[in-house]
Parts: structure tokens; C-alpha cells; sequence
């Protein structure tokens, strides 16, 4: 009974494991398909680099 309770565990992570993949790949597509301007922020200059870098250099 417990091996069977554990085994079930295991599978409900792993298929919550995919799950969450298959979610960051759609929230990445997403994010890379809206150019919305964003105000700059620690977690919009990870994704979009390239806005934050000066023409300069």
C-alpha cells in the first residue's frame, strides 16, 4: 500500500514537472511574440536585454 501511494506520488510530480515546462515554454513565446514597452524592472531585463542596452554601448 504505501509503495503504491509513493509510486502515485512520484508520477503526480512528474507529470506536474511536464506541466510546468510546458507552461514556461507558452509564457516564452508569449513574452517573446508582445513587445509591450515595460517599465524596467529586475524581471523585464532578463527577458528583453536588448531594450536596456544603450546605442552606444
Amino acid at each position: 500500500m504505501q509503495s503504491a501511494l509513493r509510486a502515485r506520488s512520484q508520477q503526480a510530480l512528474r507529470h506536474l514537472h511536464v506541466m510546468l515546462h510546458i507552461f514556461d515554454g507558452v509564457r516564452a513565446v508569449i513574452e517573446r511574440f508582445t513587445f509591450v514597452p515595460a517599465p524596467p524592472s529586475p524581471h523585464t531585463r532578463r527577458f528583453c536585454p536588448a531594450q536596456y542596452l544603450s546605442p552606444d554601448g
